[in-house]
């Protein structure tokens, strides 16, 4: 087999695996018994539904034997039928995104996307959804923190016009404003307002309430941990994770969240595996410097780094 196709076939078999074959072909493995394999996978894969991965496995039948009549035939219904499926996805996403309702237009989306990967406008419109979010929270938060220090509509507007928008001029104090210590942070953590919390500390923390304080930061960058898992920005979660561990050493829900982390970088590094795989090998090292005794993860990130060897190999040769 020439280098080209052997390199491909080891694209798709990246793919496959990621998609949930255990076994990469050995190097004894003759041409035969791995399309043989792969046939297998592809109807065992449409059993259960999972049309997307089914259709890789034919493909990679097809690589290596374009005559193969029934990967052929499947491709062409595996293919149409995607398609169909994508459409109606992306047809749901868009109303429901027009209606405002992008919970289930992202839902409808990510459909889209695992029928059809390069489904260009659904990843545009997952990208929109994205922005949206960002914006929204970034209005609630300077919402909450212009409410938590007490000042009034009127009060902001007037500030506003000296050129200080929506805070008490430099010296002054609103004669609204939250009495400060101890009640204020709990105040601000129950209303989620993590950030403000820890910004407020550094002004109210001393020898006499400093365990309570840094209990309450605890509690904040466990809050910030959280968010960022739900929004998928785990290097970030991971930087408050440190912080709330530190602080809650013995904390039950620093173990939940050790577990969410090494769970979330699990399944982004298999997802990044197939597009991206120097990405994919450190998000499975991060996963497994949260969970290190998890057998599944260690045997992908095996496979993930021979992978990533005989890829190199076939590009040094080419």
């Amino acid at each position: 087999m020439s280098n080209w196709r052997y390199f491909l076939t080891l694209l798709f078999a990246l793919i496959i695996f990621v998609g949930g074959c255990s076994t990469l072909p050995g190097h004894k493995e003759t041409e035969a018994s791995f399309i043989d394999r792969q046939v297998s996978l592809a109807r065992h894969q449409q059993q259960n539904q999972e049309l997307a991965t089914a259709l890789r496995h034919w493909q990679v039948v097809l690589l290596l034997n374009p005559n193969h009549i029934e990967a052929q035939q499947q491709q062409s219904q595996l293919t149409k039928t995607l398609k169909q499926e994508a459409s109606a996805a992306f047809k749901a996403g868009m109303s429901a995104f027009r209606s405002g309702n992008h919970r289930k237009a992202k839902t409808q989306f990510l459909t889209t996307l695992a029928a059809i990967p390069t489904h260009r406008e659904a990843k545009q419109k997952l990208q929109a959804i994205q922005r949206a979010r960002m914006i929204k929270a970034q209005q609630q938060k300077a919402a909450k923190e212009t409410q938590s220090i007490g000042i009034s509509p009127a009060e902001q507007l007037d500030q506003q016009e000296d050129g200080q928008p929506g805070y008490p001029a430099a010296g002054q104090v609103s004669s609204r404003q939250s009495p400060g210590g101890i009640q204020a942070l709990q105040a601000m953590l129950k209303k989620g307002q993590y950030q403000s919390l820890i910004k407020k500390s550094a002004t109210v923390i001393n020898d006499e309430n400093r365990s309570i304080i840094n209990h309450l930061l605890g509690q904040a960058h466990s809050g910030l941990t959280q968010d960022s898992i739900s929004k998928n920005m785990l290097d970030k979660g991971s930087l408050h994770f440190a912080n709330a561990s530190k602080l809650l050493p013995n904390d039950k829900k620093i173990a939940a969240l050790r577990k969410e982390l090494a769970t979330a970088y699990h399944q982004n590094g298999r997802r990044l595996l197939s597009n991206d795989i120097d990405k994919g090998i450190r998000y499975l090292q991060l996963s497994l410097g949260y969970d290190p005794s998890n057998r599944h993860v260690q045997n992908l990130l095996k496979q993930s780094q021979a992978m990533k060897k005989r890829l190199s190999e076939i590009g040094e040769k080419k």
